[in-house]
């Protein structure tokens, strides 16, 4: 409970049927401030006029679930917060890291596990180009016809 005008403050915790008593409040009028873990605050005036008892009932929601998620990388390369644009590296580690995936089934199949690449009936790797809009370079060259 308190007082903004004159500062007072009293602290109670609840028993274990949730109840809660004052004692000895001076007549005034308060801002009754109830927290539990794992709810909402709730905050509601309460005046205090007498010495005869009041029962005030309290409902507290449930607190609105709160997470975040970060995405980090061990080296560093797949994040970069400065474009908004998508790069793929095919470098040796992740061709390690697909092949025991893939259970060694050729590096065709680690490409074709990239975005934008998809392979034909006949097995082919087919990436999508500037006809898609989607600019793919390959070594530095980019790729504006379609490459199979």
């Amino acid at each position: 409970m308190r007082n903004a005008v004159s500062g007072f403050e009293s602290v109670v915790v609840t028993n274990d049927a949730g109840e809660f008593f004052f004692n000895n409040l001076p007549l005034a009028d308060y801002r009754l401030d109830v927290a539990a873990s794992g709810f909402a605050p709730a905050n509601l005036p309460a005046a205090v006029r007498s010495n005869v008892p009041l029962t005030v009932r309290v409902k507290l929601s449930v607190a609105a679930a709160n997470a975040s998620v970060e995405v980090t990388s061990e080296n560093g390369e797949l994040i970069d917060k400065n474009s908004s644009s998508t790069e793929t590296r095919i470098d040796a580690s992740r061709i390690e890291r697909t092949a025991n995936i893939l259970r060694g089934r050729g590096l065709q199949r680690v490409v074709a596990q990239v975005s934008g690449v998809t392979t034909q009936n006949n097995g082919l790797v087919h990436i999508r180009s500037v006809e898609d809009g989607i600019l793919y370079v390959v070594d530095g060259v980019p790729t504006s016809d379609r490459v199979d």
